[in-house]
């Protein structure tokens, strides 16, 4: 599994029954591009976006998100798979 991180996103918020407030269409966006998304493969990103938010995607861009690089340029300072405990008693 791979994770990824929404840098933009525009969403499809047209629909015949109703509209999304404007507010709201901001929120799933900013929502959207807070969270990291675990998918198997790269191209089920956006089916995935798709399912969760209920509108389809526009457009994406998108970059993989690697624990390592996170950590050590500071993006992700504590991350899990890096932190450790020390061993060492006093």
């Amino acid at each position: 599994m791979s994770k990824y991180r929404v840098n933009n996103i525009a969403f499809d918020f047209t629909d015949n029954d109703f509209e999304l407030p404007p507010e709201i269409q901001e929120q799933f966006i900013v929502d959207c591009k807070q969270r990291v998304w675990d998918v198997e493969e790269e191209d089920d990103l956006v089916d995935e976006i798709t399912e969760f938010y209920g509108f389809c995607v526009s457009s994406i861009d998108y970059e993989e998100k690697i624990p390592y690089v996170d950590a050590v340029i500071g993006n992700d300072p504590y991350a899990p798979a890096f932190k450790r405990e020390s061993n060492l008693s006093e």
